[in-house]
């Protein structure tokens, strides 16, 4: 334990620009940490604190909350790496689309790896959007969509309970619009995605068995699973369209599948 936190004291201080951030990575981190014990809430939940950041030589201003789990979020993408994809992905003309977007660090992780990419990011959470659209206005090819993604063009119901990662498609909720994949690349003009990455709060039992045909236009998905779909429905749904399957990285804590149409 004490050598996750020792690690995580040292990322902190690599991608910190400055003091000030560093010392609101320390000290937010905390807090969180207090809160998510203990199950309190905090009564400025929703205001956000900006970190000026430094990754791969590049100088970065986010936006995050601390009790709505922000945090852990931005330590899951940047520190424990869990959108690497162990291959190589074409940078040229590629297309990505990332849905269940959150604040928009997940974008911000394939920006940074894959600089030439048009990249679609769909929020459903109108709070959680609006910090995406600032996060990410530093570079047009990135595309802010304020939707939930579906099998069907409608209006549905979308809980935000809880943390903001985990807010999600139900039966009880503020009514959003829904599209789907189709849509996306009918509107856009998009011809394939190089890589879908889907973490939608179990929504994705419902995307990948209808209205599916996307998937033959999609050459590699990175995604995480929710009950009571499983891994064995996820091959059952991808396989048709010629996808590997590649198991997480369970050893190093990766929890995310990987669904590829390279040989690799």
């Amino acid at each position: 334990m004490w050598n996750s936190y020792i690690q995580k004291f040292i990322f902190t201080i690599k991608v910190s620009r400055n003091i000030s951030t560093f010392v609101k990575f320390i000290y937010n981190t905390i807090q969180f940490h207090l809160l998510y014990k203990y199950n309190k809430k905090n009564e400025q939940e929703n205001n956000s604190n900006n970190y000026q950041i430094k990754i791969n030589k590049k100088n970065y201003n986010i936006a995050m909350r601390t009790s709505k789990g922000d945090l852990a979020i931005f330590y899951e993408i940047f520190w424990k790496q869990i959108y690497f994809i162990p291959f190589q992905i074409s940078n040229k003309n590629i297309n990505i689309l990332d849905l269940g977007a959150h604040i928009g660090l997940s974008s911000l992780y394939f920006n940074i790896h894959y600089p030439n990419a048009n990249i679609y990011s769909v929020e459903a959470s109108q709070d959680n959007f609006l910090i995406l659209k600032d996060n990410l206005k530093f570079d047009s090819r990135i595309t802010p969509l304020p939707y939930a993604i579906y099998d069907i063009d409608r209006e549905i119901l979308f809980n935000e309970k809880g943390h903001s990662y985990n807010y999600q498609v139900d039966i009880v909720g503020n009514p959003i619009q829904a599209i789907t994949v189709n849509t996306i690349m009918n509107k856009y003009n998009i011809a394939k995605f190089n890589l879908v990455k889907i973490d939608i709060e179990g929504a994705e039992n419902i995307l990948l068995k209808n209205n599916n045909d996307w998937l033959a236009h999609t050459d590699n998905i990175i995604i995480e699973i929710h009950p009571p779909y499983n891994f064995e429905q996820l091959t059952s749904d991808l396989k048709p369209f010629g996808f590997t399957i590649i198991l997480p990285d369970l050893e190093n804590k990766q929890k995310n599948i990987i669904a590829t149409k390279y040989n690799v």
